[in-house]
C-alpha cells in the first residue's frame, strides 16, 4: 500500500538574545516577486496607512528589509516625505535577519493572495517572534493557534484590536513569543522533518 506523507520545509532556530524590542513591525520580503509586491501595498495602503491616520498616538514603525528605498518609491508609490510621514522604514538587504527579526516587537505577514508555506513566517518563529499573520497564512499549518503562538488578523479592525490587546501587555508578548518559538523545536526545525524524511526512507 502506497502512503502519502506531506512534509513543509523546517527552520533553523536563532534565538541569541533577548534584548529590548523597538517598537516596529517587520515586513521581510522582496517585491521583485509579484505576490510580495501586491501583500505589502494591500497592508500599507488598505491597514498601515489608515490606521496610522486614526490612531496617531501610536508610536510604531514599519519596517522592510529585501528591498531598496528606490524600489519601494517605484513599487508603492509613496515619496520618501510620506514614507517618513507613516513611519515607514526602508531597511534594505540586512546581513543579519535574525538579528532584525529579534529587535522588532511584531513580524509582520500580510498575505491576501498566495499559497504554500511562508518560509519567512517558520523564520520568524524561529527567532521567537510575536507574528501578526492573515487567515492565509493561518492556515498552512494546523498547529497555529490565535492568541496563543500567532495574532490573526484580516482588516483594519482586527489588526487594531489584535494591536491593542498585546502591545502594552508584556506578559502576553512573552507568552506568545515562548509559544512560537517552543512550536518551532517540536515541530518545524530540520531536525524534526529529518527524522519524518528517514521514516519515509525506511518504509
Amino acid at each position: 500500500n502506497a502512503s502519502l506523507f506531506l512534509l513543509p520545509d523546517g527552520t533553523n532556530l536563532s534565538v541569541d538574545s533577548r534584548e529590548m524590542k523597538e517598537n516596529a513591525f517587520l515586513f521581510s520580503g522582496s517585491i521583485a516577486a509579484l505576490l510580495n509586491e501586491y501583500n505589502l501595498k494591500y497592508f500599507i495602503n488598505n491597514i498601515w496607512i489608515p490606521w496610522k491616520e486614526k490612531f496617531e498616538t501610536y508610536n510604531y514603525e514599519l519596517w522592510i528589509t529585501g528591498n531598496t528605498v528606490e524600489k519601494i518609491i517605484e513599487k508603492t508609490g509613496l515619496t520618501l516625505v510620506q514614507q517618513k510621514k507613516y513611519q515607514i522604514k526602508v531597511l534594505g538587504y540586512v546581513e543579519n535577519i535574525s538579528g532584525t527579526i529579534q529587535k522588532a516587537k511584531f513580524f509582520i505577514s500580510p498575505t491576501k493572495y498566495g499559497a504554500g508555506l511562508r518560509m519567512k513566517v517558520l523564520e520568524a518563529m524561529g527567532n521567537a517572534a510575536v507574528i501578526f499573520l492573515t487567515s492565509i497564512d493561518y492556515k498552512m499549518l494546523d498547529c497555529f493557534i490565535d492568541r496563543n503562538n500567532v495574532m490573526l488578523y484580516d482588516d483594519l479592525q482586527s489588526f487594531n484590536q489584535k494591536f491593542k490587546e498585546i502591545h502594552n501587555d508584556e506578559n502576553l508578548v512573552k507568552y506568545i513569543s515562548s509559544n512560537a518559538y517552543s512550536l518551532a523545536i517540536e515541530k518545524l526545525t530540520w531536525d524534526v522533518f529529518s527524522e519524518k524524511y528517514l521514516y519515509i526512507l525506511e518504509h
